[in-house]
């Protein structure tokens, strides 16, 4: 080893001397001229821009210790890399080798298609789309289907943003630079791709003021770091600062391209769902705000119209003008919205806000929803029909644990309506769905990982997202907006959802207090409804940036396959339970929450069925899905478990038998 060391030193003597790196932040010099760079990025552009032409440089050995050696050509520099920095850049040639697999696989499948067609007299199949998007920002380059799916990506993993009347996409600092540039009166540099449309320059001043806090001629850089924020007296001033410190070669603006052909399920990817239905909306009316402060309630009736709300209350023809209880006034209009009456309103769900729990305006539209299913659900059956609102629409958790911190055992439940949960921290739809169901707060104040027992979900889901946080301590409040990166469809205890509608903030309207609804028809279309005006656009990168209301359905799937893999994602939830038990976290740290998944939120439990980790020796039963076994003690007398082994072997047992019989 001595004797490599002295040869390693003899052939390089810098190879054994190790270089502490400067912060990034502080002063560059360039040691080629006397360029002083106020920051490693700017120098590197610096060497790139004024040294690439004549010096071959390593930026690797820039980032590591400030400075390089100068190559006399190409190979000499190839040498070096391989010696001192292989394996640094990512080799594409693994990536497109599956790419050029899957791409044989589809035409191969597309001429399968075209031989059935043309041997059974069908129709020939639309040719499927090969290309797809890779993402070479990330180490694994990710492909993507669509072109949504892809800006969506770039906009949460990579800081990016768009120009929404130029449709270009790019960083977030060189989206602010071509709003100041290109659309100084029209757009917020600070908002982005969430600004309003401005009409002159006063509106813009007025927003600024009202919701930046900026003062008249002060200009505040976003992009640097907030303690140190520069203040600038014009824009002009702030374009240069953005060019000088913030964007670099490269930094381009792409057009967002328009919506493409879909590419067909790769039958080699792990698809273990059967296929989806595609999504049936109902008919979407224009509802008219005469008064201009109804627009919380008119997006909740769009939103409730394409559920079967309508269907289950059956009121009595003779109290449709007379009666104001919630149940026959709500059930009279969601009739008459699905049969397209001519002059359609909500005159009458607007003067009886009382008995919807609305005692003053304004009020929030996830309060409108809860206060309106809750008071249909508690009208007495002569004015509601016969049907059960509960079934369909109520959801009851209910979570029993015990604190590592305190020792106290704690069971609480949750049973409603509209579930509201924190979204004042910004993450996707899945991760705060896993965050509201498996972290609990004690009263000691310690966070403990629950796993929560499912009595009851209702064929619907409406997720209430909380945005506004405090900042100051004062009563003004301010809201969060990030995307949610909403999905087609979620697993949620067991089943399939589908995402039906939304509703969101109307940002667009500079007066406040507006809401739009969303109803999905389409993965890249979506029908906007605000008020009496619908119209039918292609989703944005951040179309759900702004959402406060989620709707899901569960989707009727009658597949074997499905039922096998319902009840083993029951009995792999089990697991994960008993392995906790079996290993408690430690009691010194909060536990940590568990990973965002979209095909795991909860266990799927039957109503009044109690916690499947105090049964022992039973199977988790969902909704007995296959429909022969009418609970857990049947189905284990059938299968003949014994009862000396543990819960975990049974459960493997079960799965066994379920995967070699028809069921």
């Amino acid at each position: 080893m001595e004797a490599e060391a002295e040869a390693t030193e003899a052939s390089d003597p810098l190879a054994l001397v190790t270089v502490e790196p400067a912060p990034a932040h502080e002063a560059r010099p360039c040691w080629l001229c006397s360029h002083q760079a106020p920051n490693l990025k700017k120098l590197k552009t610096h060497l790139l821009l004024k040294h690439g032409q004549h010096h071959h440089l390593c930026l690797f050995c820039v980032d590591k210790k400030g400075w390089s050696d100068s190559f006399a050509s190409n190979a000499q520099y190839n040498q070096h890399y391989e010696a001192r920095h292989r394996g640094l850049i990512a080799d594409p040639r693994a990536w497109q080798a599956q790419d050029r697999e899957r791409k044989s696989r589809i035409k191969a499948r597309f001429r399968e298609q075209v031989r059935q067609a043309q041997a059974q007299g069908r129709p020939m199949p639309r040719r499927e789309r090969l290309g797809r998007d890779h993402c070479l920002l990330c180490p694994n380059k990710p492909a993507f289907v669509t072109d949504l799916a892809f800006h969506q990506h770039l906009i949460a993993a990579h800081h990016y943003d768009y120009c929404k009347i130029c449709d270009l996409i790019g960083p977030r600092h060189t989206v602010r630079y071509h709003i100041t540039d290109r659309h100084t009166h029209q757009l917020c540099h600070v908002c982005g791709s969430s600004s309003p449309r401005f009409r002159d320059a006063a509106s813009l001043l007025a927003h600024w003021q009202q919701s930046h806090g900026f003062e008249l001629h002060r200009y505040h850089c976003f992009d640097c770091p907030a303690p140190h924020r520069p203040v600038f007296t014009n824009l002009e001033q702030l374009r240069h600062h953005l060019l000088d410190e913030h964007l670099t070669r490269g930094d381009v603006l792409r057009p967002m391209r328009k919506r493409r052909g879909l590419a067909g399920p790769d039958p080699m990817d792990d698809l273990t769902e059967p296929p989806v239905p595609p999504p049936q909306i109902a008919t979407v009316r224009g509802l008219p705000n005469a008064s201009g402060q109804d627009c919380f309630a008119i997006s909740v009736l769009h939103l409730l119209a394409q559920t079967d709300l309508g269907q289950r209350l059956d009121p009595p023809t003779h109290h449709r003008h007379q009666c104001t209880v919630a149940s026959c006034v709500l059930g009279h209009f969601l009739q008459d919205y699905a049969k397209g009456s001519a002059g359609l309103d909500a005159v009458r769900v607007f003067q009886n806000y009382a008995h919807f729990e609305v005692s003053h305006l304004p009020v929030d539209c996830g309060d409108f929803l809860r206060g309106a299913l809750n008071q249909c659900a508690a009208s007495p059956a002569e004015h509601r029909g016969s049907m059960d609102l509960d079934p369909a629409f109520k959801m009851f958790l209910q979570w029993k644990f015990e604190c590592d911190n305190c020792q106290r055992f704690v069971v609480s439940s949750c049973k409603e309506y509209v579930l509201k949960i924190n979204g004042s921290q910004s993450g996707s739809l899945s991760e705060l769905l896993n965050k509201f169901l498996h972290e609990r707060v004690c009263r000691c104040g310690a966070l403990c990982q629950v796993y929560p027992a499912v009595k009851q979900a209702g064929q619907y889901i409406f997720v209430e997202i909380d945005r506004a946080f405090n900042t100051d301590g004062s009563d003004s409040k301010e809201i969060a907006l990030y995307s949610l990166q909403l999905q087609d469809t979620y697993s949620i205890f067991g089943f399939q959802y589908r995402v039906i509608g939304t509703v969101h903030y109307d940002l667009e309207n500079l007066q406040g207090g507006h809401y739009v609804t969303r109803i999905f028809s389409d993965p890249l279309e979506c029908i906007t409804i605000h008020e009496n005006k619908i119209q039918t656009e292609r989703k944005k990168p951040d179309f759900d940036a702004d959402a406060v209301i989620v709707a899901l359905k569960k989707i009727e799937i009658t597949s074997s396959s499905n039922d096998l893999k319902r009840i083993e994602l029951e009995i792999e939830y089990e697991n994960q339970s008993l392995e906790i038990e079996s290993n408690p976290p430690d009691a010194d740290n909060h536990p940590k929450s568990p990973e965002p998944s979209t095909s795991k939120l909860s266990k799927p439990n039957s109503a009044g069925e109690e916690d499947a980790r105090s049964n022992e020796g039973a199977c988790p039963s969902g909704s007995n899905p296959g429909g022969d076994f009418k609970d857990d003690r049947e189905l284990s007398s059938v299968i003949d478990l014994p009862k000396s082994v543990s819960m975990k072997a049974k459960n493997q047992m079960i799965l066994d038998v379920l995967a070699e019989s028809e069921f």
